[in-house]
């Protein structure tokens, strides 16, 4: 557990402001990571204001918002960080309530609760307090110990942590830098300003620069903030106050990670790349070149979440981005570990895999494996729908070709057969049926075809029939385009399936190839 903090909001304004941020659809992918207790996150402020006007109104207080997040070596998942958001709202303050998101936006999955001052059973209100903080630590640690999740006791770094998630949240708020520093104390922090500004808060062993955060940090860069520009944040040597000096690797995977988290999309990604003096090749492998670097780097050999395929991902599925991305860092941790080569290609193969299978699945429109089954149990199924189809329409066709034959040889082999008849002498028809044996046999047959189809009343007319074979000749063609579809669609979902097989993500099952599947062998089979 990296760390637990509270701070208080004081107006509606800030609240409705809080609300916005914390279900931002980009944060919580699509607010799928989003939910209300006893209210309706998207008008919470209302129905908070409900509830508060019933209490004493003492105090300017109107909610508070914590936040929860997780270190990065726990691989928590955001369902698993919903659940344990929830446990903490119900064993800390279960007469309140409060709108749960799980943002996932920066690779780094975190809570964050708003939670109304005022409880909806006496209409007490809730201070934040050193004491209440230390309630909500301690039941936060206890919820992670129960998770198996690490307990990381407060030092320089989650400070940095807490200061920079402090700042941020201030900045959103603030509408000068006067009132951001006044959201700051409101935050509990003590403020300093000699030649820098530092602040302190209250389980802080000292004070902290603000500018010790990185570039995005310093007095001038958040006055900029404020006002609405979008400042960059790199690191900072604090000692010189100068950009660290950083590898052509290290400027270009902090490039990278600046563009994901300023993007909508993969192609907006490449252009705000191209915008910071990124130089890009694609083809079999995606490359880039730093402005001033003399080589293009391929981004697959700056880690598994740099990947092109993880970098579509980002955009397509960032849930699943975040998910393998974890499964990334611990699978390389555990086999670093046991020092094998073959493992550690086994591994990043396995992963690659995974990656390419889901990008697949979501260009598709399929969300997980069981839904690549269900997939292809109705592909089959329109596949053996469709043979069938097609079976009746050719049987409807050969008889709708047999009579149309049939009328036109009638009037062709009518006249033999009634010089064959008119022939008196039996010696004399068997040298006529010499030549003739055959046609005087069609014309018989065509004669039976001819009086079982009027005894059937399936035909009108010729006219009718011709235009009957026209429609059932176009049906068909249609039909085997559609075939063809879907036997390709359903092999690619084959192929995905065997895939995530071989890697373990799925049981082994009967395989079926997809161009054997036919209406006829599937019932050839069931006999």
């Amino acid at each position: 557990m990296a760390y637990t903090k509270i701070m208080p909001i004081k107006d509606r304004t800030h609240l409705q402001t809080s609300i916005n941020y914390i279900i931002s659809p980009e944060k919580t992918s699509n607010q799928v990571y989003v939910e209300g207790f006893y209210c309706t996150p998207a008008r919470a402020e209302k129905d908070f204001e409900y509830i508060y006007n019933m209490g004493t109104k003492i105090g300017c207080i109107k909610a508070h918002h914590i936040v929860q997040s997780f270190t990065p070596d726990d691989k928590i998942t955001p369902e698993q960080a919903m659940e344990i958001g929830r446990k903490l709202m119900h064993r800390l303050y279960p007469d309140h309530q409060y709108v749960l998101a799980v943002h996932i936006d920066n690779g780094q999955v975190h809570n964050h609760i708003l939670v109304n001052a005022v409880n909806f059973t006496d209409y007490k209100k809730l201070y934040a307090t050193k004491k209440s903080l230390e309630s909500l630590r301690k039941i936060s640690d206890d919820l992670c110990r129960e998770n198996g999740l690490e307990i990381i006791p407060p030092d320089s770094k989650l400070q940095k942590m807490r200061l920079q998630a402090s700042i941020d949240a201030a900045i959103e708020r603030a509408h000068t830098f006067d009132e951001f520093i006044g959201i700051m104390k409101s935050f509990y922090y003590e403020v300093k300003h000699d030649k820098y500004y530092t602040f302190k808060c209250m389980e802080d062993a000292r004070f902290m620069r603000m500018n010790s955060l990185g570039t995005a940090y310093s007095e001038e860069a958040i006055k900029k903030r404020i006002s609405g520009e979008k400042i960059r944040n790199q690191s900072i040597s604090v000692y010189y106050n100068k950009q660290k000096r950083l590898s052509n690797r290290a400027k270009l995977k902090d490039t990278i990670r600046y563009a994901l988290k300023n993007s909508n999309s993969y192609d907006e990604f490449l252009h705000l790349l191209k915008n910071e003096g990124i130089e890009i090749k694609t083809g079999m492998h995606l490359a880039m070149r730093i402005p001033m670097a003399k080589k293009f780097i391929r981004v697959e050999r700056l880690g598994t979440e740099y990947s092109e395929d993880m970098l579509k991902l980002y955009f397509a599925n960032r849930g699943e981005y975040v998910r393998l991305k974890n499964e990334a860092d611990q699978t390389k941790i555990q086999h670093l570990a046991q020092n094998a080569e073959y493992n550690k290609y086994a591994a990043v193969h396995n992963i690659n895999v995974q990656i390419r299978m889901m990008n697949a699945l979501s260009e598709m429109g399929i969300d997980g494996i069981d839904e690549l089954k269900a997939k292809i149990e109705e592909l089959e199924e329109q596949v053996n729908d469709n043979s069938r189809d097609m079976e009746i329409i050719s049987e409807r066709l050969n008889d709708e070709r047999n009579y149309i034959y049939a009328v036109r040889n009638y009037w062709r082999l009518k006249p033999i057969y009634a010089e064959y008849k008119s022939i008196k002498s039996d010696a004399d028809k068997e040298i006529f049926m010499l030549d003739r044996q055959q046609d005087v046999d069609d014309y018989k047959r065509v004669v039976d075809t001819i009086n079982a189809v009027k005894a059937s009343g399936k035909f009108k007319d010729t006219a009718s029939v011709k235009a009957n074979i026209k429609a059932d000749e176009q049906k068909k063609a249609e039909l085997e385009e559609q075939r063809k579809k879907y036997k390709e669609e359903l092999q690619k979902c084959r192929l995905i399936l065997e895939n995530l097989k071989s890697i373990g993500l799925a049981e082994e099952e009967n395989k079926i190839d997809a161009e054997e599947y036919t209406y006829s062998s599937h019932h050839d089979n069931s006999r």
